[in-house]
């Protein structure tokens, strides 16, 4: 609804105005109440309604308000959680490779560590392994040789 307009009444009649200038102001103003009173009537309704929609508008941001409040809430839970998990994966993560390591150990393994990319090879007294860096296996060469040795026969 769109605010409702009050029209301005005539001036009234005061007791220094002519007698045919007072009457007819007064007849004026007389007439013109019925409108007014129509008009604040509706403006007041207006008025009524706006209220209304204002206490409605306020109770939903009130409720959005406790709903954000509620999901921050959770959130920092959720946050704390997601913490605990991490700190757990990680001790169990510092765990694992201790017993790897301890077992690696206990098999008489040498230390994975500063040995990647090296392969695990008997040592030569055949007593153990160690990590050597071992020349990768081409088998082009193999392949050349197979195919001569089957041409000699």
């Amino acid at each position: 609804m769109t605010a409702p307009v009050i029209t301005p009444i005539p001036a009234p009649p005061i007791r220094s105005d002519a007698p045919a200038d007072f009457a007819s102001k007064a007849d004026a103003f007389a007439a013109a109440l019925p409108t007014l009173v129509t008009q604040t009537n509706a403006s007041a309704a207006f008025v009524d309604e706006q209220a209304i929609s204002a206490l409605s508008s306020k109770n939903a941001a009130a409720a959005s308000e406790l709903s954000a409040s509620n999901s921050a809430s959770t959130a920092t839970a959720k946050a704390g959680e997601a913490t605990i998990a991490r700190n757990e994966a990680v001790a169990a993560r510092d765990e694992a490779v201790q017993i790897s390591a301890n077992m690696t150990e206990q098999a008489g393994f040498p230390p994975l560590i500063g040995n990647a990319g090296k392969s695990l090879v008997v040592n030569t007294n055949e007593s153990g392994v160690q990590w050597a860096s071992v020349v990768p296996f081409d088998d082009s060469k193999v392949l050349a040789q197979s195919q001569a040795i089957a041409l000699s026969f």
